[in-house]
C-alpha cells in the first residue's frame, strides 16, 4: 500500500485494512510527509498496529518471485530504470550460468 503522503493518505488506510484483518506492506519509498516529525509519528504508529515496511523494488520482486519467466520479464519492463537494468542484468547472468554451469563440472 502507499500513499502520496505518509502521515495522511498511507497511514489511515493502512490502519484500517489491519484492523479489518489484512497482512499491510507499507511501499515508503512513494510517500513521505511535509515534517520529519510527522513521518516519524506515523511509521511508528503503523509499526505498532502491525504494518510491514517494504520498499518498491522489493514489493515487485516479491510479485515476480521468478524473474527467468516472460511474465516477469514483462513485469520487470514495467518498472524500469536502473533497477530493472540491474535485475535484467542478473537474469542474463543468471542464465549464462545455468547454461554453463554442466561445463565446468
Amino acid at each position: 500500500m502507499g500513499g502520496i503522503t505518509t502521515d495522511v493518505c498511507l497511514i489511515f488506510p493502512a490502519l484500517s485494512a489491519v484492523a479489518e484483518g489484512f497482512e499491510v506492506q507499507a511501499v515508503l519509498d512513494v510517500s513521505g510527509s511535509p515534517y520529519e516529525i510527522s513521518e516519524m509519528t506515523a511509521r511508528k504508529r503503523m509499526e505498532l498496529a502491525g504494518v510491514q515496511f517494504t520498499a518498491t523494488n522489493t514489493i515487485i520482486a516479491e510479485l515476480a518471485q521468478d524473474w527467468s519467466t516472460r511474465r516477469e520479464v514483462r513485469l520487470c519492463n514495467c518498472y524500469s530504470g536502473r533497477i530493472a537494468t540491474n535485475i535484467l542484468a542478473d537474469v542474463d547472468q543468471l542464465r549464462w550460468t545455468k547454461m554453463n554451469d554442466h561445463r565446468i563440472g
